[in-house]
């Protein structure tokens, strides 16, 4: 995805609705492509996750949504340090002086890199913990 494209998803909850246009589930009860925009989240498929959704603010990624299953409540629950999660909701950019609007995506900067670096983190004692094992194997038998 280009900055750009980021940078509308995250200014934008109408550019978020956008990317739910092959969205799999039914949209009737509470999760709707635009409660799940409104929450953050745009369409992020993958082939083992036909209904994965991504939160432009926070990098949490969710799938296996009910028709019952509120968007916002599931966020709170799976990502409780999003900076999104932590304003007034519903939640308009528009409507920030410059200072909260720097202060916010600061935050989002932060949170961003956090995941990223914790990711990175669960890869390589993945990685070190495969290399411990085959080298285990290798030596024991």
């Amino acid at each position: 995805m280009t900055s750009q494209k980021n940078i509308d998803l995250l200014l934008s909850e109408s550019e978020r609705l956008k990317t739910f246009e092959s969205w799999p589930n039914e949209v009737n009860g509470k999760c709707t492509p635009e409660k799940l925009a409104q929450a953050g989240f745009y369409f992020l498929p993958c082939e083992d996750s036909p209904d994965n959704v991504c939160c432009i603010f926070c990098t949490k990624e969710l799938d296996g949504w009910e028709p019952d299953d509120d968007p916002l409540e599931e966020h709170k629950k799976h990502s409780k340090t999003c900076p999104y999660l932590a304003m007034p909701q519903p939640f308009s950019m528009a409507k920030l002086t410059i200072k909260e609007f720097m202060e916010f995506m600061k935050n989002v900067t932060s949170q961003t890199v956090e995941n990223q670096l914790k990711k990175k983190e669960r890869e390589y004692q993945d990685y070190a913990a495969s290399i411990e094992k085959a080298l285990k194997e290798h030596v024991l038998g």
